[in-house]
């Protein structure tokens, strides 16, 4: 098992072995030292942070009673922003012990602090008071000032003689909202305010079909003045009510009160967010389609690269699925590849951790701001397709259109999801697995793992780990989720992904089900690791959250979330690869894992399905294998010929029931190959591809008229038998020569058709010369043998047998031959890209 040089003079190292101690012992010191370095470089310094922002928490634009409890004012101190690591903006670290002083703006305000209103932040930058408010009526202002630096400020406005009711209802699109809304008003003296004129108007609205009942109304006996608000029919959104008073009598006034509303439209939710879903899997899977035709034949060649080292066939994996954008097709690919023999155990498990990377390319993409660039795509995609001619131009084109898709599905989930982001109910139901950590700063266990159900069984469902990657990125931009819980719904994501490769290896093979097995125990035992570190902190934050933050352009732990969809991706894409550099030097271990959990027999070891239908998603690799399979038919059918051939020499047909049986089981390969080509006609081909299938089709049936051939041959040693004839001396050493010459053609065009590679492309032209020297043979042996009839040396019936015999073996070289004239123009057309 080959090491990393690094690796090894750190072994060399411990054992006491190593010959350059100087040398190695460097080397182990910059192995020791690289991980401190890079925590150094990631924590900074532990000193206190300098004050650089200020933002109101909670507590702004409330209103209340004259001398009534306010609700807490609370705000957040934060330092400079800290450089990423990789070049991202990184994040603002909270700034804790800075001094922050509470103050009315307004010296008459009346408002008391019932808290002291100078506070110190906490380890989370956070610093809060209480007050009470005044006897007289209209708008207040305290300011918040950080005491170290009083250039950073921010102002609460608060409403004293006035309290709201009716804000934040929701109802279903065209109907009333449950309750009023309004405002109940008081004087100085803290009696209720009767007849005030408040006027009500609609600021915002998603559509244009709302209306108040009421825009002006008078404070009733109860101080209360209040309308009712009908939404707009069909139209899901958010709607924003402004209530002013202003009253010259009584010498009452206020600013803008602002109320806020909710309306939903069911269906078209429903039908927005699924409709977006199915268009960014139509997309990703028209996407995929024309980036795989484009590989062609490349896929072929990275299959073969399978075969180097692990290292090769993480590479190999990462880059087929970062071709086709289908970490799922790459997967049960992978299945197929070993249920057909293609792949060991050990190397396929490299493939799948490689194509873990592969695919959080696509998570990157569809997590850029470059949803402008949709409806362009498309159209150029589609033009692009109408009027090229040449396949492959057709197929960049379609990968054009596929890319639009893709982000105009994105679009319409996005702008549906952000429309009910500000639903009561659907963030109580968010809220059920919100893993946003508590007062103690650590994440809820019990929502995480919900949130890592729910992905699981989302991506169960979609069956395309990218597509529930894409709707998580949408719940977080819209903001119904938020980074916390945004990470484990990934981590089910990684697991849910498992299940196609297992639903796949159900009918295959020991070894593709260990392959699927392992798919399992990579994202399975990553998710779990992955959850412990959920609860290693660094300032206060999971220390992974706090890598991806680090690395990535934006803010994600501020109140309003920077960036949000980027470290979604990037959490995606580091998980992953964090994964592959853990498991990578596990990979002997864990197949040592699988052959324990499904041990191979050795029937099991026999069970190779050359025709997989898992590849027929790949053509070039399907046509390689019918290929593979038209050779093993070949072979067996010239096998079974020799056999009958040797039994028309010995004057009788041993095992003649077994004999039959072969040819039965040569008559069944012909049926499932021809069956397999026909279904894998129903792919989008390349025109080499859908020219070479005909072409295999001609082989499969010539190869299976050199079965038939063998068992005529066995009929006619049958009959020579029952007549007691036997051919002459010198006719069989004739026979024996022609069948050695037969044998070697059958060789080479086995050995055609089994050269994937084509390393030796003239076999199939040695085939078609031997078949001139099987035919001078043949006209030699005719000859020799009128002349034995003429001279009395052989009998006329077993003269019959014996011109029978030389026109089968005619025929079995014509079909060879046939058979290798084709597999030059197959591999002609595989040059030309197919």
């Amino acid at each position: 098992m080959a090491r990393a040089p690094l690796i090894k003079d750190f072994c060399r190292v411990l054992r006491g072995s190593s010959k350059n101690h100087k040398r190695d012992h460097n080397k182990v010191k910059f192995l020791l030292i690289l991980p401190a370095v890079f925590l150094l470089i990631s924590c900074g310094e532990v000193s206190q942070v300098k004050p650089d922002s200020i933002n109101i928490v909670e507590g702004d634009s409330q209103a209340g009673a004259p001398e009534s409890e306010g609700h807490p004012l609370r705000v957040e101190v934060l330092g400079p922003r800290r450089e990423g690591l990789l070049g991202g903006r990184g994040r603002r670290q909270p700034a804790a012990g800075a001094t922050v002083l509470f103050e009315t703006v307004n010296k008459d305000s009346g408002i008391e602090f019932t808290a002291p209103n100078k506070v110190e932040t906490d380890a989370g930058g956070y610093a809060e008071t209480e007050f009470r408010y005044g006897a007289e009526f209209g708008d207040r202002y305290i300011r918040a000032t950080v005491k170290e630096q009083p250039d950073l400020s921010v102002d609460f406005r608060v409403i004293s003689g006035m309290e709201k009711f009716g804000d934040g209802q929701e109802a279903l699109a065209g109907e009333q909202l449950p309750e009023p809304l309004g405002v109940k008003l008081y004087k100085p003296d803290g009696s209720l305010a009767e007849g005030v004129p408040v006027y009500f108007r609609i600021s915002s609205q998603p559509g244009d079909g709302a209306a108040l009942e009421n825009a002006r109304v008078l404070s009733d006996a109860e101080g209360k003045a209040k309308t009712t608000l009908r939404t707009d029919e069909g139209v899901t959104g958010k709607y924003e009510i402004t209530a002013e008073v202003a009253c010259g009598e009584t010498l009452l006034s206020v600013r803008s009160v602002v109320f806020g509303a909710m309306s939903l439209s069911p269906w078209r939710v429903v039908i927005g967010v699924l409709g977006g879903l199915g268009i960014f899997i139509f997309g990703m899977q028209t996407m995929s389609g024309g980036l795989r035709q484009l590989a062609g034949n490349k896929l072929r060649s990275f299959l073969h690269f399978f075969t180097r080292n692990r290292f090769s066939a993480v590479g190999s994996g990462t880059l087929i699925t970062g071709l086709i954008q289908s970490s799922t097709a790459c997967t049960v690919m992978v299945v197929g590849f070993v249920n057909a023999g293609l792949l060991t155990l050990q190397q396929s498990l490299g493939v799948v951790l490689g194509a873990n990377i592969g695919t959080t390319v696509t998570g990157q993409i569809i997590s850029l701001n470059i949803q402008q660039l949709a409806l362009p795509a498309i159209i150029i995609g589609v033009a692009g397709i109408m009027i090229s001619r040449r396949l492959r131009t057709r197929n960049i084109f379609q990968a054009v259109m596929g890319f639009g898709l893709l982000f105009l599905g994105m679009q319409m989930m996005s702008g549906e999801l952000r429309s009910i982001s500000s639903l009561p109910s659907f963030i109580e139901v968010f809220q059920l697995f919100d893993c946003q950590p508590g007062a103690d700063g650590v994440m809820p266990l019990w929502p995480v793992l919900g949130a890592m159900a729910i992905g699981t069984v989302m991506t169960v469902l979609v069956q395309s780990s990218t597509a529930t990657i894409g709707l998580t990125i949408a719940l977080s931009v819209s903001g119904l989720i938020n980074f916390y819980t945004a990470v484990p719904l990934i981590l089910g994501d990684n697991i849910g992904t498992t299940i196609t490769a297992l639903l796949a290896s159900i009918g295959a093979n020991r070894r593709a089900r260990q392959a699927a097995l392992g798919h399992t125990i990579f994202n399975l035992f990553g998710a779990a690791y992955m959850l412990g570190l959920f609860y290693v902190t660094y300032d206060g934050t999971p220390v992974f959250l706090h890598l991806v933050d680090m690395v990535t352009a934006g803010e994600v732990f501020a109140a309003v979330p920077e960036n949000i969809g980027r470290h979604v991706a990037s959490a995606h894409t580091l998980f992953n690869v964090f994964n592959v550099l853990v498991f990578l030097p596990l990979l002997p271990f864990v197949a040592v894992v699988c052959n324990f959990v499904l041990p191979v027999k050795e029937e099991d070891e026999m069970a190779v399905v050359p025709l997989e239908p898992h590849l027929l998603s790949t053509p070039s690799i399907a046509l390689r294998q019918a290929m593979t399979a038209t050779g093993t038919m070949t072979e067996a059918a010239w096998k079974l010929a020799w056999k009958t051939v040797e039994g028309f020499r010995e004057g009788k047909c041993k095992d003649e029931e077994n004999l039959r049986q072969q040819e039965s089981g040569i008559d069944e390969m012909q049926k499932q190959t021809i069956h397999y080509l026909t279904e894998l006609t129903r792919q989008p081909l390349s025109e080499a591809q859908a020219e070479t299938i005909p072409l295999l089709i001609h082989c499969v049936n010539d190869a299976e008229r050199i079965g038939d051939h063998g068992i005529d041959i066995m009929d006619l040693a049958q009959e020579l038998k029952e007549d007691k004839l036997k051919v002459s001396g010198k006719a069989d050493r004739d026979i024996g020569e022609i069948v050695d010459l037969l044998d070697r053609q059958a060789q080479e065009v086995v050995a055609a058709l089994a050269d994937s590679n084509q390393e030796q492309p003239h076999m199939p032209n040695r085939a078609v010369r031997l078949q001139g020297s099987i035919n001078q043979r043949i006209q030699a042996a005719e000859k020799k043998h009128l002349k034995r009839l003429e001279k009395g040396k052989c009998s006329v019936g077993a003269g019959i047998f014996f011109t029978e015999l030389l026109t089968h073996l005619e025929r079995i070289a014509n079909h060879l031959s046939n058979i290798a004239e084709r597999i030059t123009e197959i591999k002609q057309k595989y040059q030309d890209g197919g």
